[in-house]
């Protein structure tokens, strides 16, 4: 039983997974979203040292204020973005630069792990980068 489990579970998920390549493959991630800003725009600073939480999360915040009008784009340029943790959202393209890292803070009470949520239903998530 567990072994039929197991192949049914391979099969699964290798279906969705030809089925999300594919889906990105035919999608043009430029015309995806009609509204686009920087995560610069919200004060974050991509020194590696600096803790941008908040800069994500308010521009996180904003950027759902798009999501019945097409969605939006996160741009994260080159750099070390050093953030606790924040949600992402349906209809949102996150999209880094070729250079870019974003860090997840050590310190516990800004740990990815500080709040835990899971949302199982977001819907046309796109994470990006330009070196894909």
């Amino acid at each position: 039983v567990v072994d039929v489990f197991l192949v049914l579970a391979l099969l699964c998920c290798s279906s969705w997974k030809v089925w999300s390549i594919t889906l990105c493959k035919e999608t043009n991630l430029d015309k995806v979203r009609p509204h686009s800003v920087s995560i610069t725009e919200f004060g974050a600073v991509g020194d590696g040292i600096t803790l941008n939480t908040k800069s994500f999360q308010n521009a996180i915040f904003y950027l759902n204020s798009f999501s019945d009008k097409g969605g939006a784009k996160l741009f994260v340029p080159a750099g070390r973005w050093l953030t606790g943790s924040f949600d992402l959202i349906s209809h949102l393209t996150l999209w880094l630069d070729k250079d870019a890292v974003i860090l997840g803070s050590t310190v516990r009470n800004q740990s990815l792990y500080a709040e835990c949520h899971f949302q199982f239903q977001l819907n046309f998530l796109i994470l990006t980068n330009q070196s894909m």
